[in-house]
């Protein structure tokens, strides 16, 4: 027996992702003070790569790629590209990075 053919936007029903402008402005504001503090503050992005290691690296530069695909208004329509943009993951690890930078 064949499975049943899933429709094309049935992602849409099931994994939230909001889309309001306002919510993108949030996601991408978030994302140019993260890779501002990347690239002018390099002093503290070591440090915080001291403290916590360079496994910390990869969830940050996550965190950016989520703000940019959300903020700059993309919309994945298959469950998994939703799942991993999601700005509900992006928003914490890039509010984590930018705190943990600048607290040093």
């Amino acid at each position: 027996m064949a499975s049943p053919r899933r429709k094309h936007g049935e992602a849409l029903n099931r994994i939230p992702y909001p889309s309001a402008g306002w919510v993108r402005l949030i996601s991408i504001t978030l994302t140019a003070g993260l890779v501002w503090i990347f690239f002018s503050r390099p002093g503290d992005v070591v440090a915080l790569l001291d403290q916590h290691g360079d496994g910390i690296m990869a969830p940050l530069l996550w965190g950016v790629a989520i703000g940019l695909v959300h903020g700059t208004g993309f919309m994945p329509y298959h469950a998994v590209w939703r799942l991993l943009f999601n700005p509900f993951i992006g928003w914490p690890l890039l509010l984590y990075g930018i705190v943990m930078a600048l607290a040093h």
